[in-house]
This record gives C-alpha cells, structure tokens and sequence, in this order.
C-alpha cells in the first residue's frame, strides 16, 4: 500500500488558480455578453417616445425590435463558423467597433429608417460579437482539463457558469423595466 504525501493529494484535486490576465479577460467578455445580451430589449422601455420622435406610428413600433433580433438570431451560427476560419479575436473586435457605430447612429437618428437601419447593424454586430466572445471565454481556459465534471469547483465549469448566469440576469434585468412600461402605456 503506498500513501500519498498530504500535498501531493491536495494539490491534484485543487482547481488551477486564474492569472490576472485571465480575470481581465473574463471581465470583458462577461461584460461584453451582458451588454449585449442586453442591448436587445433596453430599448423597448423607451420605444414609444422613440418612435414618436422618428415617426413611426405605434402598430409598426415592433419593427424597432424586429429590426435587432432577425439579424442577430439569423447570423450567429454564420458568424461563428466565420470566426472559427478567420480568428475570433478578429471578429469580436469587428463585432464590438460594429456595435459602437451602429449605436450611435442610432442615438443620432432623425428618421425611421435610420434608426431602422441602426438596429439592423447592431442585430448585425451582435451576430459577429457573441459566437466569438463565447468561444474566446472558453478557449481562455483550454489549458484546464476537460475531464472534470461541472459538479466539481473546476474553473472551466465556474466561468461556464458564469457566462450562462449572466445571459440569464442580462435578460431578466432587461425585461423588468419593459414589463412596467407596458403597464403604465395601458
């Protein structure tokens, strides 16, 4: 029977420690999938006085949503492929300079159809940044063995975790104030 030194057994079963850099990374691209995840709907809390400002009337007030999720629901899986053939730092850098010109052209919109066309880049941009910001997250930690379960305090699992909590908040934070809106319009 052979016994194991005390350190020796403690130091196969503790997770491997993150290095600065590596909590810089998952700080940015956490952010970046909150901000994004949340950009969808912030707009609805204020989209009937948007509207009214570019003169959209209130049954085609939708399209303002619409315009957002086609593009980014009907591009992710194109961009991921894309990221993954031609570097997904690349793109996600695309996607976020993308997002920052198409917001504001859209904070500077005069008329329906630039904002319209604002929305639609961001849905865009969102398309290109999310599949590359995910598979940066995990790619950051490929170093971590992939043998150990998600029920076990790995750091893999912990910042997959992570990453499905905060699309999960991102939305329900983004949903409160657009469900009390609706409240008040009726």
């Amino acid at each position: 029977m052979t016994h194991r030194n005390s350190n020796e057994s403690l130091s196969e079963g503790a997770p491997a420690k993150i290095t600065g850099r590596q909590w810089l990374t998952v700080l940015l691209l956490l952010g970046t999938g909150f901000m994004l995840s949340v950009d969808f709907s912030i707009l609805n809390v204020a989209m009937p006085q948007v509207g009214a400002a570019v003169g959209i009337g209130f049954a085609d007030l939708p399209w303002i949503a619409t315009a957002y999720a086609l593009p980014a629901a009907g591009f992710t899986l194109l961009f991921g492929r894309i990221a993954d053939l031609f570097g997904r730092r690349r793109l996600f850098l695309i996607g976020i300079a993308l997002l920052v010109v198409s917001s504001i052209i859209g904070g500077f919109a005069t008329n329906a159809e630039m904002l319209l066309i604002a929305r639609t880049l961001q849905g865009l941009a969102t398309a290109i940044a999310t599949p590359a910001a995910l598979a940066l997250l995990i790619i950051s930690f490929i170093a971590i063995p992939r043998n150990r379960t998600f029920s076990r305090p790995s750091l893999r699992g912990r910042r997959l975790r992570h990453a499905g909590l905060q699309v999960q908040i991102g939305e329900e934070i983004s949903h409160v104030p657009a469900v009390r809106m609706r409240v008040r319009v009726r």
